[in-house]
């Protein structure tokens, strides 16, 4: 049996289920539907309603403050529009993420200090605070370098 490779839909998938488990409420998480197929009709429309290419595929709202988080398979690259959002957010202060698994967001989530079921960040955590942190700061550069050479 030929297996497939993990589609990027497979992976948004499992993360609406791992929110679902995970997080504690009044945290919301939501997915930015921007992808997929469209008429050109219902581009346009969207486009003219305020839609914006390039944004995160997940917006999660903790203490009031907005994360961003780009889902990506292990091979997916962002594109120029992707690119161009995530300098915006930058430099209005929203932190954001480009993940590949659910061990990349549960990092995600971790740096953010945002509690799950799975860990509280109020806890004694620090030492795992910074392991994520540098992790995250490290894997940013890396995709954003080697996105630049393309």
């Amino acid at each position: 049996m030929i297996r497939r490779a993990p589609r990027e839909t497979d992976l948004h998938i499992a993360v609406a289920d791992y929110f679902a488990a995970v997080l504690i409420p009044p945290t919301l998480a939501f997915h930015v539907p921007n992808g997929g197929y469209r008429l050109k009709t219902e581009a346009a429309i969207l486009q003219r309603m305020g839609v914006k290419a390039g944004m995160p595929d997940w917006c999660i709202l903790y203490e009031s403050r907005a994360h961003f988080l780009e889902l990506k398979t292990a091979t997916g690259k962002l594109n120029a529009a992707q690119r161009e959002i995530l300098d915006r957010l930058t430099a209005c202060g929203c932190p954001w993420c480009i993940a590949r698994s659910i061990d990349g967001v549960r990092a995600a989530l971790l740096a953010w200090r945002i509690p799950t079921r799975e860990y509280d960040p109020n806890g004694d955590a620090r030492a795992s605070y910074e392991v994520a942190i540098a992790a995250l700061r490290e894997r940013h550069l890396a995709e954003l370098g080697e996105q630049k050479d393309d």
